[in-house]
């Protein structure tokens, strides 16, 4: 098996050492020649366009982080919401069922408490009703 190079070292052998494929500057170069001093601007100029043009995408992609930040905040937030939420829930369903079983042990044991049976059968469903009323009913966005 052979042993792969770091990906560092395979790029720096694609390119090369960047001085050894840079031009160098002469100044000389470039005194009484147009032709090369208008392709240095026109190089410049492109230059400034693309420069121009990533500075836009970076703002568009500052706005959209910004964006995605508040909506996981307000994500975050509405889940907080919600957990205490289902933990009332859960707790009121779960005292809910211990009152309706007892109520209906009462109800259907002895005639002479029959009345005591029904008022807990009522409230458990006061309690179940309060349950669903307190469940989230919006979607967050």
């Amino acid at each position: 098996m052979t042993k792969l190079a770091p990906p560092e070292e395979v790029l720096q052998h694609q390119i090369g050492d960047y001085r050894d494929w840079a031009k160098r500057f002469a100044v000389d170069d470039y005194v009484n020649n147009a032709p090369l001093i208008e392709k240095l601007h026109e190089e410049k100029q492109l230059a400034l366009v693309h420069a121009a043009d990533l500075e836009k995408k970076l703002q568009t992609v500052s706005i959209e982080h910004g964006k995605l930040i508040l909506r996981k905040q307000r994500l975050e937030d509405a889940l907080k919401v919600a957990a205490r939420n289902a933990t009332g829930v859960w707790l009121l369903g779960a005292s809910g069922a211990v009152v309706m079983s007892i109520g209906t042990n009462v109800l259907t044991s002895e005639k002479s408490y029959a009345w005591l049976g029904g008022i807990l059968v009522i409230v458990f469903l006061i309690m179940e009703t309060i349950g669903y009323f307190l469940r989230p009913s919006e979607e967050v966005k």
